[in-house]
């Protein structure tokens, strides 16, 4: 019988088995150790970034309400409020925004207060931000503002502000994360933040300083008519709002430049631009008008819009559409009887002025109109976080206030004059077009709308389209604003503002149909000046193209134009990069994509990228060899759609100097 063999391994020491199993069981703890420290970071993580975020279900409680309030949200997270009068829906706003916004509503009026560096420390951006702004002085513009509200309006903003403390107060522990990081708790809401806001976006939407400031650099190196050559006139015949017959050139002015400004906060116009139009019943596929508004302001994350619906059960409010964190109503929307959008209009509302001062001979003092007046004096303290406040001394003319004290390239005194440094009534005139019914008091509504100017377009359930320019325009004695003027001699002051019925407007045009898009908006026989140069036109004459089909429109066909990448511009372009000839396979490769190129813009495109990438080369080789590389994105930045535009007239005209 044959035996099997078995191996049989030889038993470890005691100890070393103790040994091992005592290593198991440390690996064993550490790793369950690992785990439980996981779980709890990802259970903190979880708490302190969606423990804030507004119930989706249940009851809360909001003192001062006269009624219940209802709040719904729906699938995108939008609230729709319904209370008993506008006093609740109003209160109910400001908590309900509360819970989705505190952050940026927070961010927003330390933006407009200049006390950034108190929460964010002493960065160099953040102070130069907040020196900026004390010395324009948005918060005390807003507040001779908000001392000025009829009372109405200012319960409005007290109700509002009550909302948002309500939130506050019950939710001291479970503030958005960004408070937890820079360690600090918000101060309560008041009605002065609000109307601040409104300096916030005024100056999000006046673009003329850094026009005036790029226009004076261009005229110190390369003289005013030359400069004037980069600044084009709007074209003969393209897209009008308001009547169809074309501008003649711009203006240009001859005023000495003693300035070498740099932007003060350079944001630049880019290619981008709002869009807005409006069709009458004879237009659309139903017999009713249809209005698109496409508002483009920076991309921010949360959105610069926040969604909304505000009913009031006693008829007194049906609004819906978008308003901004920290504003009470709808800025743009619709309620039961009419619709408005809104793009941005550009008057201008900015100049600089150059100071006389004599510190020895009249120390404190500035010249004006053949006298030595005082000099205005304010000092601020900036808070800083971590550290000792820094002292801020502010002097002002009687044109405003002396940017030179906070930016060191200016070497000479120059006041800045604004239309936002005055009180206006931005907030009664957002509060009226969200309850008016009709035409007349859409009109009357926008009446106090004096800062930023907008294109509103405006349609009614009568079958009613309309067209209203808003905006303090300045009336001058003298220039197009277009560059810094003379202060001392008081021949370039403003003497008062376009009255409101004298700015443009347009109801039930034979059109049919109403298009803005920044571009211009009067023709040459408007007897006031709105602005030294229009924004582009290109976008509104695509828009007019297809709003000119004869087929009825739908708004689905709204839908596809908002969507439409069709560029007239691409196609001028792209005549001439398909005339490309010789070069290598690639090159001929590339400029064939261009025969019959339709212009789109899409994100696919192989054609489309090369035109971008060669429209931008062309713009830096054309300016950069003769203006510089400094000069020429100051230029490009500032004022690229007059550099666009004007490389399209170039390529036509190859005897051109430039």
């Amino acid at each position: 019988m044959a035996i099997k063999e078995r191996a049989v391994a030889a038993a470890p020491p005691a100890g070393a088995a103790r040994r091992r199993r005592g290593c198991l069981r440390a690996l064993m703890i550490l790793a369950t150790t690992f785990v439980v420290l996981a779980l709890a970071v990802v259970g903190l993580a979880y708490y302190v970034i969606h423990h804030p975020l507004p119930p989706a279900n249940g009851t809360l409680s909001l003192p001062g309400l006269s009624a219940p309030v209802t709040v719904v949200r729906d699938s995108a997270g939008m609230p729709h409020i319904t209370a008993a009068n506008s006093a609740d829906l109003f209160r109910a706003q400001g908590y309900v925004v509360a819970q989705d916004r505190l952050w940026q509503m927070d961010f927003f009026r330390r933006v407009g207060a200049g006390r950034l560096s108190e929460v964010l420390g002493a960065r160099q951006a953040t102070l130069d931000a907040d020196r900026n702004v004390r010395t324009m002085g948005w918060q005390r513009a807003a507040q001779k503002e908000l001392d000025a509200l009829p009372a109405a309006d200012r319960a409005l903003l007290e109700q509002y502000a009550a909302g948002v403390n309500a939130f506050l107060a019950s939710h001291q522990d479970s503030l958005p994360i960004e408070f937890s990081i820079l360690g600090y708790k918000p101060e309560p809401w008041t009605p002065l933040d609000t109307v601040t806001f409104g300096k916030v976006m005024a100056w999000d939407l006046s673009e003329n300083l850094d026009l005036e400031i790029t226009m004076s650099d261009l005229q110190a190196r390369l003289g005013p008519a030359r400069a004037a050559s980069l600044l084009p006139a709007y074209p003969d015949g393209k897209a009008t709002i308001v009547g169809q017959s074309a501008l003649p050139g711009n203006p240009q002015g001859s005023h000495p430049d003693p300035l070498g400004l740099a932007r003060v906060f350079g944001a630049g116009d880019g290619l981008i631009g709002s869009n807005n139009w409006v069709i009458d019943g004879t237009k659309s596929a139903d017999g009713h008008p249809l209005l698109a508004n496409d508002p483009h302001l920076g991309v921010q994350n949360p959105s610069i819009w926040y969604a909304i619906q505000l009913r009031a059960q006693d008829g007194s409010l049906d609004v819906e559409g978008v308003t901004f964190a920290g504003v009470p109503g709808v800025v743009v929307g619709h309620n039961r009887d009419i619709a408005w959008g809104v793009t941005n209009l550009g008057p201008d509302t900015q100049d600089l002025f150059v100071e006389t001062l004599d510190p020895a001979g009249h120390p404190g003092q500035y010249q004006y109109q053949g006298t030595w007046r005082p000099l205005d004096v304010l000092t601020e303290t900036i808070p800083v976080k971590g550290e000792a406040g820094q002292s801020l001394t502010i002097r002002s003319t009687v044109h405003g206030p002396l940017l030179n004290t906070v930016r060191d390239d200016i070497k000479v005194p120059a006041a800045f004059a604004w239309t936002a440094l005055q009180p206006g009534g931005l907030l009664p005139a957002v509060i009226n077009l969200d309850h008016a019914k009709n035409w007349a008091e859409f009109h009357t509504a926008l009446s106090t709308w004096d800062v930023p100017g907008q294109n509103f377009v405006f349609a009614d359930t009568a079958g009613n389209i309309g067209y209203q320019a808003t905006g303090r325009w300045p009336i001058r004695k003298q220039g197009n604003g277009l560059v810094p003027v003379d202060g001392a001699s008081g021949a370039y002051d403003w003497t008062g503002f376009v009255p409101y019925d004298k700015l443009p407007s347009v109801y039930n045009p034979p059109s049919h149909f109403l298009v803005t898009a920044n571009n211009r908006v009067v023709g040459p026989a408007y007897p006031y000046l709105a602005t030294g140069w229009w924004g582009p036109w290109f976008r509104a004459e695509r828009i007019t193209q297809l709003l000119s089909a004869p087929a009825k429109l739908t708004m689905d066909d709204f839908k596809k134009i908002q969507y439409d990448t069709h560029s007239p511009l691409a196609v001028a372009f792209g005549r001439h990069l398909a005339a490309v000839q010789g070069g290598d396979a690639p090159t001929q490769q590339a400029a064939a994509l261009f025969q019959n190129w339709d212009g789109n813009i899409s994100t696919d495109s192989v054609a489309a990228t090369i035109y971008e990438v060669t429209r931008e080369q062309v713009l830096t080789d054309t300016f950069a060899d003769e203006l510089g590389g400094s000069l020429a994105g100051e230029y490009l930045d500032t004022a690229s759609g007059a550099a666009n535009e004007l490389i399209y007239t170039l390529l036509d005209d190859p005897q051109n100097a430039w």
